[in-house]
C-alpha cells in the first residue's frame, strides 16, 4: 500500500507527513483524525533526506495494514465477548457487565502488549519513505557562450 503526502516538518532525522483524506476512510477512523479534517500526519524515520515541502510516496506492505486492522478491531472485541459470556453464565447480567468492561479493558492492555512486543523485536511493518520529489528543484544557470 503506497499513499503520496507532503513533508510539513522535518525535525532530528524525523519527517512528518501530512496525507489528504480519502473517500474510503471516511468510515474506518483508524488513524484516528477528527473526521472533519481533510488530512492527517504522521511521523516517519526521514532516511531519504526529505525536506519540508517535498512530496514523498509512503510504502506499508498491504497484508500489515490488514493485521493491524484486525488485531485493534477483534481483540478488545473477543475479549469483551469472552467477558460477557462467562459472567453471564457465572452469576447473571451484573456480573457479565462487570466482567465485559474488565475484559474489554484486558483487550486493550494485551494490545498494547503485543505492541511493545513487536517493536522491541523490530517485527512491526512500520511505513517507510520510498521515494521523495524536491518541492524546490535546483535552477538550472545559464552559461555565456
Amino acid at each position: 500500500m503506497e499513499e503520496k503526502g507532503k513533508v510539513i516538518k522535518v525535525s532530528g532525522g524525523k519527517a512528518t507527513v501530512r496525507f489528504e483524506r480519502k473517500a474510503q476512510c471516511s468510515k474506518c477512523g483508524m488513524c484516528a483524525f477528527s473526521p472533519k479534517s481533510p488530512y492527517f500526519d504522521m511521523e516517519l524515520e526521514n532516511s531519504l533526506g526529505a525536506g519540508e515541502g517535498d512530496t514523498v510516496i509512503v510504502s506499508m506492505p498491504a497484508g500489515s495494514v490488514l493485521l493491524s486492522s484486525a488485531l485493534v478491531y477483534l481483540l478488545p472485541l473477543l475479549f469483551t465477548a469472552a467477558g460477557l459470556a462467562v459472567g453471564f453464565f457465572a452469576g447473571g447480567q451484573n456480573l457479565a457487565a462487570l466482567l465485559g468492561l474488565a475484559m474489554l479493558a484486558a483487550g486493550f492492555a494485551a494490545l498494547s502488549l503485543i505492541d511493545r512486543i513487536l517493536k522491541k523485536g523490530g517485527n512491526i511493518p512500520i511505513p517507510k519513505i520510498v521515494s521523495v520529489e524536491k518541492a524546490n528543484p535546483p535552477k538550472k544557470t545559464k552559461t555565456a557562450p
